[in-house]
């Protein structure tokens, strides 16, 4: 029993690590894709909303026929909305010239990324015997 607990916790460590790296590598992708749009030339379209019976929905712009992810939009189902998307990428298209991903899009994986880092930490201390136990003084 005391050998499948072990390998149990070996299995729970190497499972935190891979998550707290696909956090890190998500910021990172947010935070670069943000800075290439926001740096990047940009073209102005006026696009349509469509949303098909699956509730997607999706930018339609003569620049780019299939459609975009609209999900984070705020308009309903064939409203009319200036959008901008960058000329070498049509498919990274936002409504704001500026912001493609929101903040909380990028700090909230290094928030967790963090405290999962902390769980590690700690599991790892504690195999190594490090940890510190506080108890109160016997001496009265």
């Amino acid at each position: 029993m005391e050998f499948i607990k072990k390998y149990l916790k070996i299995l729970a460590n190497i499972f935190l690590a891979a998550i707290i790296i696909l956090l890190i590598v998500s910021s990172s992708s947010s935070w670069q894709d943000q800075r290439e749009f926001s740096r990047g030339e940009k073209n102005t379209a006026i696009a349509k909303i469509k949303v098909d019976r699956n509730n997607v929905k999706t930018y339609n712009f003569s620049e780019n026929s299939y459609g975009v992810d609209a999900s984070k939009s705020k308009f309903k189902n064939n409203d009319t909305v200036k959008v901008y998307f960058l000329k070498k990428k049509p498919y990274i298209v936002s409504e704001n010239p500026y912001i493609y991903h929101s903040t909380t899009e990028i700090i909230i994986p290094i928030i967790w990324s963090g405290i999962f880092s902390t769980i590690l930490i700690y599991n790892f201390s504690r195999k190594k015997g490090y940890n510190y136990i506080i108890a109160p003084r016997k001496d009265y």
